[in-house]
């Protein structure tokens, strides 16, 4: 029924906003945000591209019933592709293990409560202290404000990516979702189904098939010709090479 504050979000395609589950659903009062107003680029009381509300939400199912972390994400769908147009947006990376170990300068840039109102923050470091299946590990500085920001790299191997959401923190260090196949399989869909697209890059998925294998022919054993001798003639016998073609 009124202002309760803000989160962070990103653009990962022509109109939906990646962010923090726990940004669009309270699992403690099983409520859901009424109203959520984008607005890009905000810097204090200025918002140079103006604003626009979402038009639906959606987080995961196990978030829903039993508040699984690991599931700390959260999509808005956006009335068109306008903000898409003017800005651009990030691609969603779907890292492996020894991609998302290596030195990417992992990042995250939000809104912290802690700073002037409205105001951009990003911190950096070399390379997350660990991963693990489903969560990102880092000693990046974080705060209210900041839940939904994206985890994203300085990896020039892709544009600007995102490998993770970020969601909570502790004394010891602060945590992000990790982007994976299963957080992927829910959010595609679901876009596709109003209508979006993503710009999503990593592990083949449903919608980017690993190559079904041609089967290579076996080929036929060409008997043996044996020559008939004569006095008076050689016979000699040239058989062609076999080969198999596969493909085009």
């Amino acid at each position: 029924g009124g202002y309760i504050g803000w989160c962070t979000g990103s653009l990962i395609g022509d109109k939906v906003i990646l962010t923090a589950a726990h940004c669009l659903y309270n699992y403690t009062t099983r409520e859901w945000l009424t109203n959520v107003r984008v607005v890009p680029a905000k810097d204090g009381m200025i918002e140079p591209y103006g604003f626009q509300w979402g038009t639906r939400v959606m987080v995961p199912t196990s978030w829903v019933i039993w508040g699984d972390y690991a599931s700390d994400i959260g999509v808005v769908l956006l009335p068109d592709d306008s903000f898409n147009k003017r800005l651009g947006h990030f691609t969603l990376v779907v890292g492996s293990d020894s991609y998302l170990s290596g030195y990417l300068w992992p990042s995250v840039t939000g809104y912290p409560q802690d700073k002037p109102y409205g105001t951009m923050w990003t911190g950096s470091m070399p390379r997350f202290l660990w991963v693990s299946d489903t969560t990102l590990y880092y000693d990046i500085d974080s705060t209210g404000g900041q839940s939904g920001s994206p985890v994203w790299t300085l990896d020039y191997a892709f544009p600007p990516a995102v490998v993770g959401v970020h969601s909570r923190g502790s004394s010891l260090y602060n945590l992000g979702v990790r982007m994976r196949q299963g957080l992927v399989d829910i959010i595609v869909p679901w876009c596709r189904s109003f209508g979006c697209w993503i710009d999503l890059h990593g592990l083949p998925t449903p919608w980017q098939p690993t190559p079904t294998p041609i089967p290579v022919p076996t080929a036929t054993p060409i008997p043996t010709v044996t020559a008939t001798p004569t006095p008076t003639l050689r016979r000699q016998l040239y058989l062609p090479g076999l080969w198999n073609r596969v493909g085009g």
